[in-house]
């Protein structure tokens, strides 16, 4: 009996696994909204669907320097937050949204760190990326340099 039910507990799994991956995408259209090298936080991937989050971590200035304050950024649509480092020296110095998909269950965010200026690759750079897509309440899952960074469903700010 035990083994019936473990069998069948593995075939749902199962199921749900594979309607996961068989799961229909469809692009998304996003808005740059900001990009540079001074990114203020370390290494991040947030969803905000207000300013709170910007106007408690991110410095003023730098808000104000990319229009961060701006609540219309947030009317029916929310923010994709990139922010990344350089801590290895490899030289990135840029952000690029490769896509974002849409799913019955999922957002996937796909993109990828450059090295679009060798010149500066003695220097420490922090690239970001700010980008403005529909709001969702769908488990975003962020993909980078083509490896899946997992699906988070509380990584963004209500």
């Amino acid at each position: 009996m035990k083994s019936k039910i473990f069998l069948f507990l593995l075939s749902i799994v199962s199921f749900q696994s594979l309607s996961a991956q068989n799961e229909e995408y469809q692009e998304i259209e996003f808005k740059k909204i900001a990009e540079g090298v001074d990114s203020p936080i370390p290494d991040l991937q947030i969803v905000c669907f207000n300013k709170f989050f910007n106007k408690d971590y991110l410095p003023e200035k730098f808000s104000e320097k990319y229009g961060l304050t701006d609540r219309s950024l947030f009317k029916k649509k929310m923010l994709v937050e990139i922010f990344q480092s350089d801590q290895e020296g490899t030289g990135i110095d840029k952000i690029e949204i490769v896509k974002i998909l849409e799913g019955k269950e999922n957002i996937q965010i796909e993109y990828r760190l450059i090295n679009e200026n060798p010149n500066k690759d003695d220097q420490k750079l922090a690239p970001f990326i700010i980008v403005q897509i529909p709001k969702s309440k769908k488990k975003i899952q962020f993909i980078k340099d083509g490896s899946d960074l997992g699906q988070v469903q509380k990584a963004y700010v209500d």
